[in-house]
């Protein structure tokens, strides 16, 4: 009769590690957080589902909603709890957001593209160029400035 080449310590102790990883992987499974305090260091994976382009760029104005950006006219936001999909109407990739206020947000991309959400919906601005825009900041809710190729600077006021 054949006997098993695996001691039982050594199964006992294999037993032991596979509980360990699946309490380890199931502790960081998406929207589960590590008890005790929070620090600067403690991400955790978020899926933006229903969508899969790439993003370029989020913006929270407070922690209930957050602005994200991406490839093809991708916008998400966020409501404390889940990310859903926003209606653009471009097909533009998107690079740069900012929002300083729940109700204002600026997002900029390729041909010159701007964006603007009203706290409802979004809209298109005229930028006055057709070079691609890679960043925007608002430093008021009536002060916006953003960037781009060739050395592109346009202003909002």
């Amino acid at each position: 009769m054949k006997t098993s080449m695996w001691h039982p310590l050594y199964r006992l102790v294999g037993f032991a590690v596979l509980v360990c990883l699946v309490a380890l992987a199931t502790s960081h499974a998406p929207g589960a957080h590590a008890a005790g305090p929070v620090t600067v260091y403690d991400w955790f994976w978020e899926n933006p589902l229903p969508q899969g382009q790439n993003l370029n760029g989020v913006a929270c104005p407070s922690a209930v909603l957050c602005k994200a950006v991406g490839n093809i006219g991708a916008l998400l936001s966020w409501n404390g709890t889940v990310w859903t999909s926003d209606l653009s109407n471009t097909t533009a990739n998107l690079f740069g957001i900012t929002c300083p206020t729940s109700t204002l947000c600026k997002a900029v991309g390729d041909n010159g593209t701007i964006l603007s959400w009203d706290g409802v919906s979004w809209s298109a601005d005229v930028s006055g160029t057709t070079n691609s825009l890679n960043s925007v900041t608002c430093a008021t809710t009536t002060f916006c400035k953003a960037a781009g190729g060739g050395g592109t600077i346009v202003s909002w006021d």
